[in-house]
Parts: structure tokens; sequence; C-alpha cells
């Protein structure tokens, strides 16, 4: 993302804001100006995990392995990028 695009759109109201769990620079300067803006929500880059979340991730890998190995397809492949 461009960190100094965001702020400015942020700045001018061409955005409302931003929800971010990734920066340019990780971790993050202190003095990174989206740290400063009350419409920036900053969280770790893992959140998402919970009890919960682990076990579905988990349970979820552990079916497209299975289908695979029976000559199916995975309902969640990884693509190249």
């Amino acid at each position: 993302m461009d960190e100094v695009a965001l702020v400015d759109l942020i700045q001018r109201r061409h955005l409302a804001g931003a929800g971010i769990d990734t920066f340019e620079q990780e971790p993050p300067s202190p003095d990174n100006p989206l740290l400063a803006l009350d419409a920036v929500l900053v969280s770790p880059h893992a959140a998402h995990y919970s009890i919960q979340s682990y076990a579905e991730v988990r349970n979820k890998v552990f079916a497209d392995s299975a289908s695979v190995l029976r000559g199916g397809k995975p309902l969640y492949p990884v693509d190249r990028i």
C-alpha cells in the first residue's frame, strides 16, 4: 500500500478511514503518520487468531489434504503469485 497516499486521502477527507494490519516497514516506526490519525485502526497481522479460527483453518487444511490424496481438488488452493 502507498502509505503517503493513504495519509493524504484521509487528511483531505477523500477516505473516511482505514484498518491496517501491515505496513511498508515492519514494524512501523513510532513516527509513522498513519499512527497519528484518529481515522486509522491498527491491529497485528495475526489479530484474527482465536481458538475457533485456528480449529477452522486446521480442519480446512486437513480436509483439502484428504481430498487431494483421494485424487480430488482442494476447496482452498494456494495460488502462485
